[in-house]
């Protein structure tokens, strides 16, 4: 059984209890190649494979991750049908739920009201506290400005869109 314990509101363990197999999961999915890793003499003289870790093996059952990653290793324990324990830090406040959310949305009174997935993207953010979230960025261009604040006691959402959108 996969064990991953949050460490702090930083860093999580993944305890992989001898499997193997999805230990070099993690260690494929939480690596990639650097830009121009080839050119390296680093890497020409075989002293560096030529990738950017986000992990850190601790020991030969220990992976360490970024918090912010754990929602990728869970839905990959759930597709491969493999079970797990989560403990997740003691004293985080309650979560809100989605009908809260919209209606903190509703409230704000724009004249447009944000997609599902930005809405999904915002109400995890505020629950799970701290996450990789990926944003489609062609989209943005100059005047587009995204501003975030989220803490125990409010939090607050702030998405300004290019004049065109908002006429």
């Amino acid at each position: 059984m996969i064990k991953i314990k949050d460490i702090n509101h930083s860093f999580t363990n993944i305890d992989v209890d001898g499997d193997i197999e999805f230990a070099k999961v993690i260690i494929d999915t939480f690596s990639v190649f650097e830009e121009g890793f080839s050119f390296s003499p680093l890497y020409r003289n075989k002293m560096w494979d030529g990738k950017k870790h986000f992990y850190e093996i601790l020991d030969k059952k220990t992976i360490q991750i970024a918090k912010g990653f754990v929602t990728y290793v869970i839905k990959d324990l759930k597709h491969r049908k493999k079970e797990y324990i989560y403990e997740k830090i003691d004293g985080s406040s309650s979560e809100i739920t989605p009908e809260e959310f919209n209606d903190f949305i509703k409230s704000l009174n724009t004249p447009f009201m944000p997609y599902d997935y930005q809405e999904k993207a915002a109400l995890d953010s505020i629950n799970e506290k701290r996450l990789v979230l990926s944003a489609a960025t062609s989209c943005l261009d100059k005047n587009t400005k995204i501003k975030a604040k989220i803490s125990k006691e409010d939090y607050e959402l702030i998405i300004k869109f290019r004049e065109e959108r908002i006429k």
